[in-house]
């Protein structure tokens, strides 16, 4: 698991539209903090792998989406809204 989506966009999120439209390369902005997870992804103090949790770039939008910080791994949208 790289990437999760913990909460999904809700319904009129402006920061989806635009993406999907192609106006902005990604909907996600703003890490609000780290957490550390176990390889299948569950929450431990002494996880092995370190995540950052983003949220939505709309403020009115309560979506939140973990991304694996030590891959490398860019916060841009794949497949996974």
């Amino acid at each position: 698991m790289d990437t999760k989506i913990i909460t999904p966009h809700d319904k009129g999120c402006y920061a989806l539209r635009n993406y999907k439209a192609g106006v902005w390369d990604s909907p996600w902005a703003f890490i609000i903090g780290t957490e550390r997870r176990d390889s299948l992804g569950r929450k431990h103090r002494h996880g092995r792998f370190l995540y950052y949790v983003i949220r939505c770039n709309c403020t009115s939008c309560s979506a939140q989406k973990i991304v694996r910080a030590d891959r490398g791994h860019k916060i841009e949208e794949g497949k996974d809204g």
